[in-house]
Parts: C-alpha cells; sequence; structure tokens
C-alpha cells in the first residue's frame, strides 16, 4: 500500500485540473462529459419519481408505489 501510494504520488506530481482540458485529455473530457449528458437525459432519473409520475397520471398511490418498485 504504501509503495503504491508514493508510486501515485510520483505519477500525479506537477499536475492540475487544467490537464483535463489539454491535448488528448480534452478529448477523453469531452467523451465523459458526453456520457454524462447521455445518462442523465435518457430517462434515468425519472425512474426515480416515477410513483409520482403515475399518480400523477391517476393511478391510485398504492397502485402507483406497486409499479415504481419494478420500474
Amino acid at each position: 500500500m504504501r509503495h503504491t501510494n508514493e508510486v501515485e504520488k510520483e505519477l500525479t506530481a506537477g499536475t492540475s485540473y487544467w490537464d483535463c482540458f489539454k491535448g488528448v485529455d480534452l478529448y477523453r473530457t469531452e467523451i465523459v462529459c458526453v456520457a454524462w449528458v447521455i445518462q442523465v437525459t435518457c430517462g434515468g432519473p425519472m425512474s426515480g419519481y416515477s410513483a409520482y409520475f403515475f399518480t400523477r397520471a391517476g393511478l391510485a398511490p398504492t397502485r402507483a408505489y406497486d409499479l415504481s418498485a419494478y420500474a
């Protein structure tokens, strides 16, 4: 564990978050940002609020909760 920590310190010496926006790392940063946006916009957060959505759609609260357990 100590050896791994020392290696990590040597590898990250002189780097900063600004390096994520330069050169090849910029391309990697863009890929990660697009992947994150796709996850957020594909409806994943909707599944967390599915019981609320089902009740707003007109289902009884108990039935909406039952359906949200499978959504």
